[in-house]
């Protein structure tokens, strides 16, 4: 039987277009600071850094706009200007 991958139904973050900002530590040193980029590259950048999935990731930096993996303690920050 397939998997429905659809999201029919479900609540879905209200992330727009464009570009935001973004921040990367890794290992407590800022790899990235303030780099431009597309939002799905940024969600996808987020998601290997937090080691979480994109749904997830978005749910989590709409709140405050970071995430953090826990079990290495990388963050990634996320902010448009």
């Amino acid at each position: 039987m397939a998997q429905d991958w659809s999201l029919r139904g479900a609540v879905r973050p209200a992330i727009t277009g464009g570009l935001v900002n973004i921040t990367v530590v890794v290992d407590g040193n800022e790899i990235l600071e303030d780099v431009n980029v597309a939002v799905p590259v940024a969600l996808h950048l987020a998601a290997q850094v937090c080691g979480n999935s994109i749904g997830v990731i978005a749910q989590d930096l709409r709140a405050d706009g970071t995430c953090t993996n826990t079990s290495t303690g990388d963050t990634f920050q996320i902010d448009q200007r």
